[in-house]
């Protein structure tokens, strides 16, 4: 199976600019290469970009390019554009109606519309367009959303993911493919996969991503129970000999004595109690001469 993924405008021609300057042709790129590399997952799916960097081509060689490779299938990505910033939507655009290119348009005309939540603004032909008129096998080009409405500019700008998504499900779905999906997500806070378009153009491939599995809870350790505690009957109180007794709890000491013995408890005067008895000696007689 061989697709042709058509970017349109690129180069020196941006398309259309909406909103905060939002480009037409980056939007076309992205989408284009991100779709690709999602149908790049499929065994015996070939993937053919008319264009994979910023550069323009002419309408004419990006049709004759597809005819040359010998596409099964022809998809243009494109946004829509007007003046009264109300127009929304998605559409999708054929070169008339009744064969397969009209089947293919109306399954991802759906798949889009229900992984956005955009307006369904139908099939129409366009009989005109000339990547429809040159090329020889079923073509449409989708007009993903408008870059002049504030709503669908958010979702160009910020979902292009999904717009992708969106288109991949719909060619999934007319070719009778399973989607395989990759999922974004964050493991531990950081978000382990992202896209990178300069990847796509390069031709690597997309990995699946896999929600990785939380790490499990691990049980609280388990400890035996401690031994009951068995009550202590208290040591058995020994008088103390009179030898032992620290000075400051022999109760035989005079009161007001500083000193002891061990052997006695005579009282020794201490240097302090010599001056103090000396201090209260000369206040004693200064009373008196006083009187």
């Amino acid at each position: 199976m061989k697709i042709a993924l058509d970017a349109g405008h690129g180069g020196n021609n941006p398309g259309a600019i909406g909103l905060n300057g939002l480009q037409e042709k980056t939007v076309n790129l992205n989408v284009a290469l991100m779709t690709g590399q999602l149908l790049k997952q499929h065994t015996n799916m070939d993937v053919y970009y008319t264009r994979s960097t910023d550069i323009d081509i002419p309408l004419a060689n990006r049709a004759d390019y597809a005819n040359s490779v010998s596409a099964d299938y022809f998809i243009s990505f494109h946004c829509n554009s007007n003046a009264n910033t109300s127009y929304n939507g998605t559409e999708t655009l054929i070169y008339r109606r009744g064969g397969p290119a009209e089947r293919l348009a109306q399954s991802v005309q759906t798949a889009i519309v229900a992984q956005l939540g955009t307006k369904n603004n139908g099939i129409t032909e366009r009989p005109e367009l000339a990547v429809l008129r040159r090329t020889v096998m079923p073509a449409i080009l989708i007009e993903m959303a408008f870059v002049s409405n504030p709503q669908n500019a958010n979702i160009l700008e910020n979902r292009q993911d999904a717009v992708a998504r969106g288109i991949y499900k719909g060619i999934c779905a007319f070719l009778g493919l399973t989607p395989i999906l990759p999922v974004r997500f964050t493991y531990n806070g950081q978000q382990v996969a992202t896209f990178n378009p300069s990847e796509a153009a390069s031709g690597a491939a997309m990995p699946v991503f896999a929600v990785r599995p939380q790490p499990a809870p691990v049980p609280p350790k388990q400890y035996p129970s401690p031994a009951p505690m068995m009550p202590q009957s208290p040591a058995p109180m020994m008088p103390n000999s009179p030898a032992t007794v620290p000075p400051e709890l022999n109760t035989d000491l005079p009161p007001g004595s500083r000193t002891h013995t061990k052997d006695n408890n005579t009282h020794q005067p201490s240097a302090f109690d010599e001056y103090m008895k000396a201090v209260r000696e000369r206040f004693d007689a200064s009373m008196n001469s006083i009187k």
